[in-house]
């Protein structure tokens, strides 16, 4: 009877342990789910204010394409490859007058010439 009673204890032993590892790994994978849950609501919300800040950016040099459209230098530095310095005062002077620090943040001159193989085709 001793050792039935010694064997039972011990089952009830290994049973509750058994229990409690799995209660521990539950409230793990619980808590795991809820801070990934969490992350991915917060990465959506910031993705989507980074997206509005990137369209509002953009949106501040819509006007540039049609403005270098009607400028004869450009037109001439397009054609005929030549007028690099001239464009270069003429993209610092509508940077002024956008009141911008940079077109998109460049150092140095807003052209490089020539440009890199395949870049006018």
């Amino acid at each position: 009877m001793k050792v039935i009673n010694q064997l039972v204890r011990s089952w009830l032993l290994v049973a509750c342990l058994v229990l409690a590892v799995i209660f521990v790994w539950q409230a793990t994978r619980w808590a795991y789910n809820g801070a990934l849950e969490t992350m991915a609501t917060t990465s959506g919300e910031r993705l989507t204010l980074y997206e509005g800040t990137l369209r509002e950016a953009l949106s501040r040099y819509a006007f540039l394409p049609y403005v270098l459209a009607q400028d004869p230098d450009v037109q001439l530095l397009l054609e005929k490859k030549r007028g690099v310095d001239t464009v270069n005062r003429y993209l610092e002077k509508l940077n002024g007058e956008a009141e911008q620090r940079h077109f998109l943040s460049w150092t140095g001159p807003a052209i490089h010439w020539p440009p890199a193989t395949g870049a006018m085709n």
